[in-house]
């Protein structure tokens, strides 16, 4: 978590079901550990050129961290995207888009940008079941390199139990 801005005000929020300040900073020694890292927030494109120099510089002091993603609803993305910025410190991206603007923002970026998209690895766009204009969207478009899944809003946010949670204060705001 490098962030806890965000673009959304989405009523179940992960971020509103804990105390962020009680999230633990990664250690060293964790990190020395970790094979796949993914950054969140809030949302991480908000921070304008960091997301990416956050993935590169994990990758230059950490190499045994070899999957770097990242999470995001997509307008962030998208307008990042528009400002210049680079993408290729990531191995994947991560959308999830939480309303109609995030959705038209989505189908523009992955025309408009769908060659930086092809050179990652790995892709999802997730939509939630009760999300009518995202399930019309995903029947009426194809997403080439983006594996579709589909996400119901969780009223308890339980971390994976393979994964951990962790924030990095310096970019907290």
């Amino acid at each position: 978590m490098i962030t806890n801005a965000c673009d959304h005000s989405c009523p179940m929020c992960c971020n509103k079901l804990y105390n962020i300040d009680e999230i633990p900073v990664p250690t060293v020694k964790e990190l020395k550990t970790v094979n796949t890292l993914c950054i969140t927030g809030g949302e991480p494109f908000l921070i304008k050129e960091v997301a990416n120099d956050i993935a590169i510089a994990i990758r230059v002091h950490y190499p045994n961290i070899k999957n770097i993603y990242v999470y995001t609803s997509g307008t962030a993305l998208y307008e990042y995207l528009q400002a210049g910025c680079d993408i290729d410190g990531f191995d994947g991206i991560t959308i999830c888009p939480k309303n109609s603007n995030d959705w038209d923002n989505v189908l523009a970026m992955l025309h408009e940008y769908r060659n930086q998209f092809k050179e990652l690895k790995s892709n999802r766009l997730y939509y939630f079941t009760n999300d009518k204009i995202g399930k019309e969207i995903i029947e009426t478009h194809e997403f080439k390199g983006f594996k579709i899944i589909e996400r119901y809003w969780d009223p308890v946010f339980k971390t994976p139990d393979d994964e951990i949670f962790r924030r990095l204060p310096i970019f907290y705001v």
